[in-house]
């Protein structure tokens, strides 16, 4: 066996016990990542072993494991990078950005400790939306979830409202029928639309054409500019910004009624 570098006496342990285990078999590995250390190995003329301390970050919040799959990202907010740890909660901020610009959507914003079943308990909601002096508190939960968990969830869904009375806000459970709605596709389609430029000619053109048509169609305001492709554009761009009104419970097609504010 040979050796490269300078180690600790700790390390070198740690990689020769390493080695030994893939002698052994799988069944007795050592998990080196778990004890602070990353061990790399590769065969030459013999087996050699590198290893080294790594930092591990701590985990402000550790995700329970389940039958869904965790997705864990972060979401660009008006309250800055909002995370999200399932694409429920994912699909809650997207939409609540999407019909709420100016919200603040802080996630896991509090832990909530209450009595139940006997002993102290904690919770901590998933998120808290802002939009001036409004405040909620929510839940994201699979209604699966909800039904079969209802018993030992309920009490800390009581604590959440209790909390919401005493500090002006209200607390609320938000499933997948109330986010994957219609309106959740075009906030998906819109919302990266929203911070594209704009060509100021063009949009008072638009704007000007939808004020004077009695119906102004998408077709309709399409067919009144001279350049196609920049008009696309401005359309959808102006859809995402709300300064053009379509009904959004329903598929945007070229026949859609775009009503300016």
């Amino acid at each position: 066996m040979e050796f490269r570098g300078i180690f600790s006496r700790n390390v070198i342990l740690l990689s020769a016990l390493t080695w030994v285990a893939s002698k052994i078999g799988a069944r007795h590995s050592i998990n080196a990542y778990a004890h602070g250390y990353a061990v790399f190995s590769r065969r030459g003329e013999g087996l050699i072993h590198r290893a080294r301390k790594v930092r591990r970050l701590p985990q402000a919040r550790r995700i329970p494991l389940s039958r869904r799959s965790h997705i864990i990202g972060f979401q660009w907010t008006a309250a800055g990078a909002t995370a999200h740890e399932s694409a429920l909660e994912r699909d809650f901020v997207t939409l609540t950005t999407f019909v709420k610009a100016d919200a603040l959507i802080h996630s896991q914003p509090v832990t909530i400790f209450f009595e139940g079943q006997g002993c102290r308990r904690r919770y901590t909601p998933d998120y808290l939306v802002q939009v001036a002096d409004d405040a909620e508190l929510v839940e994201v939960k699979y209604e699966s979830d909800l039904k079969t968990n209802w018993e030992r969830l309920a009490p800390a869904f009581d604590a959440a409202k209790a909390w919401s009375q005493a500090h002006g806000a209200r607390f609320r459970i938000a499933t997948e029928s109330d986010i994957r709605r219609p309106l959740l596709e075009h906030a998906k389609r819109l919302l990266p639309l929203r911070s594209l430029p704009l060509d100021a000619k063009t949009v008072m053109l638009v704007l000007t054409h939808a004020h004077a048509v009695e119906r102004p169609t998408f077709r309709k305001l399409l067919q009144m500019l001279p350049d196609r492709e920049l008009a696309l554009a401005t359309i959808w761009r102006l859809i995402a910004r709300r300064e053009l009104h379509a009904d959004l419970s329903v598929p945007i097609t070229l026949d859609s009624v775009l009503y300016p504010p």
